[in-house]
C-alpha cells in the first residue's frame, strides 16, 4: 500500500512540476510580449511587400489594356498619348491652368471615371488588391480617405499634429465620384473607415488621387518651368491592426503603429515619415556595383540613401533638414524628399486656391499636404517635426566604396551606380 501511495505522490509532484513550468513559460511569454523593446520591422516589411506586390500586379494589367481599349475621341481614356491629347484642351472638370502628369495605373481602368480621377477609386482598388488575400468579413474597396477635418488640422496642417482617426474622413467611392469639391469638410458624425484589410489583420487606408507640382530646382527637368502636377495615392497602414496605440505619433518612448506610404504613377512604393529614419521599422543597406557582392553596413533607409546618392549640398553632415539628400528620378526611394518638400512648401497656406490659375506657384492638394504633414509631426498638438531628431548621430560616415564606385553622385537626370536594398527582418 505504501508503495502505491509513494508512486501516486511522485506522479502528483511530477504533474505539479510540469504545470508550474508551463505557467512560468506562459507568464514569461506574456512578459516578453508586453515589456519587450518595440520592433515593427517584421510588420513594416510585410506591409511594404504587400503594397509592392499589388502595385507590380496592377501595373502589368494596366499596360496590357493600354494597346486595345483606348479611343482618343472619348474623354474617358487614360493611355499616355490620349491623356496628353485631352490635357491640351485644359477645360475638363477638375483641371486647372497647370497640366497634370500622366497618372498611369492610379486610375484603375481606362474606360471608367472622370478626367480629374473621380469615380476611379473602387476600380483601382479592386485591380490593386486582386493578387492579395483580403479579410472576407470586411467590405473591401468601398471607403477611401477623401477629405480633411480642417476644423482640427487647419487648412494645411499648420495647427500641428492631430490623431490620424480625427484628422481625416473617408467617403465611399460613389460619394467621391459625385463630389466636385476637393475641399469638402468632414460631416459632423463621421468614421474613418479602412479601404481594405489583409488576412493578417493589417489595416489599409487608401486615399483618392492627389496631386502636387514641383517648384524647387532640384526636382525640375525643365529648369525654366515648374513640373506638371504629379499624381499619387497615399496609403496609411495600421501595422498591428486593432492592437494599440493606433496612432501615427510618438508617445514618450512608445513608437507609432500607423505609417504612411506613397504610390506614384509608375507603381513605385515610397516609404514616408518616421520609418525612413528609424530601424525600429526599416533596415537598409547600399549595394555597390562591383562584380562580387559588396554591401554597406545595415542602417536606416535615410542613412543608406545619403551614402548611396549623397547630400544635396557639399556638407556631409545633415543635422537639421530632412531633404538635404540626393534626388534622382530614377531612384524610387529618393522620391520621399520630393513629397516632403512640396508638402512643407504648402504648410500653413492654401496652395490649391492660391495657385489654381498661376503655373508659377506651388500646387498641392489639401489632402496631399495634410496627410504627409500629419505623419511628420512629433506628437499630437505639436507642429515640430520629429524625424531629424530621431537620428541621434546625424553625421553620416562615408566609406571609400561610396566614392570609388560612383555613389553620392546622383542627379535628377541620372541614376547613381549604387542601389538601396531593404533588408527583411
Amino acid at each position: 500500500m505504501k508503495k502505491h501511495f509513494k508512486k501516486a505522490k511522485a506522479e502528483v509532484n511530477t504533474d505539479n512540476y510540469i504545470l508550474c513550468v508551463l505557467i512560468a513559460l506562459v507568464i514569461l511569454s506574456y512578459a516578453a510580449y508586453f515589456f519587450k523593446n518595440e520592433d515593427y520591422t517584421r510588420e513594416y516589411y510585410r506591409a511594404y511587400t504587400t503594397l509592392l506586390k499589388a502595385s507590380l500586379n496592377s501595373t502589368k494589367e494596366w499596360q496590357g489594356e493600354n494597346a486595345s481599349l483606348c479611343d482618343c475621341n472619348k474623354k474617358i481614356c487614360w493611355t499616355r498619348k490620349c491623356f496628353s491629347k485631352i490635357a491640351e484642351k485644359n477645360n475638363l472638370p477638375g483641371e486647372t491652368a497647370q497640366k497634370r502628369n500622366y497618372p498611369g495605373f492610379l486610375y484603375g481602368k481606362i474606360d471608367e471615371g472622370f478626367f480629374d480621377g473621380r469615380g476611379t477609386d473602387e476600380n483601382f482598388c479592386k485591380v490593386f488588391t486582386s493578387s492579395l488575400v483580403l479579410k472576407k468579413s470586411y467590405d473591401n474597396c468601398k471607403n477611401f480617405i477623401s477629405t480633411v477635418n480642417t476644423s482640427k488640422t487647419g487648412i494645411n496642417g499648420a495647427t500641428g499634429g492631430v490623431l490620424f482617426s480625427n484628422a481625416f474622413c473617408s467617403q465611399t467611392s460613389d460619394e467621391i465620384a459625385d463630389s466636385k469639391n476637393t475641399n469638402d469638410i468632414c460631416f459632423e458624425n463621421y468614421d474613418l473607415l479602412p479601404t481594405f484589410i489583409t488576412d493578417n489583420g493589417q489595416i489599409y487606408y487608401m486615399s483618392k488621387i492627389v496631386y502636387s507640382n514641383d517648384l524647387d530646382e532640384i526636382f525640375k527637368i525643365n529648369k525654366d518651368k515648374p513640373s506638371n502636377k504629379n499624381a499619387y495615392r497615399l496609403v496609411a497602414v495600421d501595422l498591428n491592426g486593432k492592437i494599440g496605440p493606433n496612432s501615427q505619433f510618438m508617445n514618450n518612448s512608445q513608437y507609432p503603429d500607423i505609417v504612411l506610404f506613397a504610390i506614384n504613377s509608375t507603381g513605385n512604393i515610397i516609404p514616408l515619415g518616421l520609418p525612413e529614419f528609424s530601424n525600429i521599422y526599416l533596415k537598409s543597406r547600399v549595394k555597390y556595383p562591383s562584380e562580387q557582392d559588396s554591401f554597406s553596413e545595415i542602417t536606416t533607409l535615410w542613412r543608406a540613401k545619403i551614402k548611396a546618392w549623397g547630400p544635396k549640398t557639399d556638407d556631409k553632415d545633415d543635422k537639421t533638414v530632412i531633404w538635404n539628400q540626393g534626388y534622382s528620378q530614377e531612384e524610387p526611394f529618393s522620391q520621399s524628399v520630393r513629397l516632403y518638400k512640396n508638402a512643407i512648401n504648402c504648410m500653413s497656406k492654401n496652395c490649391t486656391e492660391d495657385s489654381k490659375d498661376d503655373a508659377n506657384k506651388q500646387y498641392s492638394d489639401t489632402l496631399y499636404t495634410n496627410l504627409i504633414l500629419q505623419f511628420m509631426f512629433k506628437q499630437a498638438g505639436s507642429n515640430k517635426f520629429n524625424i531629424p531628431a530621431l537620428d541621434k548621430n546625424s553625421t553620416v560616415e562615408f566609406s571609400p566604396n561610396d566614392f570609388n564606385f560612383g555613389c553620392t553622385k546622383a542627379d535628377i537626370l541620372s541614376a547613381s551606380k549604387c542601389k538601396i536594398e531593404i533588408i527583411p527582418r
